[in-house]
């Protein structure tokens, strides 16, 4: 199917009549890059692109020839140009993939179907990303991305149940958190290298210490990658992890299409993994999610627990909540307990697990593993 639509771009671009000189280069599973060396107008090419992703979205791509597996895409379109409307520098030449791909994260994140970045906001310099992607690449060439766990606890005994792998990478002989970097590698093929680095680092950990538990973070963006998902499987496949890893299902308010996710979901809990919904509460969090993926564990965000032994409303809320989820057989962890009044509000909420830094701040592997 891919190599379909890559073949309908060539086509259209080579019989389009603005006169187009392009190359068209495949960035990775499920992402074409297309670069065009005509001098022609931002405004003539969105025009031009607008039109093809509606056009590609009403084809129908096939990976047989039978009638019952035909496929619909969605696309989502990035474009970057030098210059402006007006003839303004935008950006260097070198630059252009990395505002394309900025450009295409906004499209996707506001429905729509092209972005062109003489309209993105500038949250920070095209130099800035650069610096970033250059030492994020240098981190995964010396294993300077390592993960860090901070563990989560029972409320009724006080017992560690297991501990979240979170990201963390070694720049410039520092520990740097991800909230540094991630929105921006993610709009890279670095994203999916981090992933499976930090699924190597929790396998490795899981045959090593038979008695310790983990918790993963994946992105809907995992799950869409062809080569993170294979891993996956290959993962699931080698290993019997008997409910001993959590897969933390991050940024779910981006699922659109249940029926896509879910089968892949359940693959992964027949193989033995637990789920997780991250951040239940935060953004546009909805009860669609909770019927649709059937979770083991639903996460509460930091949002609606920090201040929790002050506001009577978040009480309500959290209580209602945890009631509703244990009705449909799903445990409960709250995120961001801080003090030990917001711990003893969860406990009295009848709140399964407990994580945060007045329990435990993350720990390095050595130190985390000390304990077991």
């Amino acid at each position: 199917m891919f190599a379909q639509l890559a073949h309908y771009l060539k086509r259209r671009l080579g019989t389009n009549s603005v006169g187009i000189e392009f190359t068209c280069y495949r960035l990775s599973a499920n992402e074409i890059a297309v670069s065009i060396h005509s001098q022609i107008a931002p405004n003539k090419i969105l025009r031009l692109f607008r039109n093809l992703a509606e056009d590609i979205e009403n084809e129908e791509f096939s990976t047989m020839k039978k009638v019952e597996h035909l496929l619909t895409l969605s696309l989502s379109v990035g474009m970057a140009s030098v210059l402006d409307q007006n003839g303004r520098a935008l950006c260097d030449q070198s630059h252009l993939l990395i505002k394309a791909s900025e450009a295409r994260r906004y499209a996707q994140m506001n429905n729509q179907p092209i972005y062109w970045n003489g309209d993105l906001p500038d949250n920070a310099s095209t130099e800035e990303n650069l610096d970033w992607i250059l030492k994020i690449r240098k981190a995964l060439e010396n294993d300077d991305i390592f993960a860090y766990f901070q563990p989560y606890y029972d409320s009724k005994t006080g017992e560690e149940i297991g501990a979240e792998a979170l990201l963390r990478a070694r720049i410039d002989g520092q520990i740097v958190s991800p909230a540094f970097f991630l929105d921006l590698i993610k709009q890279t093929q670095l994203y999916s290298k981090i992933t499976l680095t930090m699924l190597a680092k929790c396998e490795r950990i899981l045959n090593t210490y038979p008695k310790v538990n983990v918790a993963l973070n994946l992105s809907v963006l995992d799950f869409k990658h062809y080569a993170t998902l294979k891993a996956l499987r290959q993962f699931f496949a080698r290993n019997k992890v008997n409910g001993r890893l959590t897969l933390e299902i991050t940024e779910s308010e981006s699922i659109q299409d249940y029926d896509w996710i879910s089968p892949i979901i359940n693959e992964f809990r027949e193989a033995g993994a637990l789920l997780a919904i991250d951040d239940f509460g935060a953004g546009y969090s909805n009860l669609e999610k909770l019927i649709a993926l059937n979770p083991d564990i639903l996460k509460l965000d930091g949002c609606i627990i920090k201040t929790i032994d002050k506001d009577e409303k978040l009480q309500k809320l959290v209580q209602h909540t945890n009631n509703l989820a244990h009705s449909l057989g799903i445990k409960t962890q709250a995120e961001f307990v801080h003090n030990d009044a917001v711990k003893q509000h969860l406990i009295d909420l009848k709140i399964d697990y407990l994580q945060g830094y007045h329990l435990s701040e993350p720990l390095s592997e050595t130190e985390w593993l000390e304990r077991h």
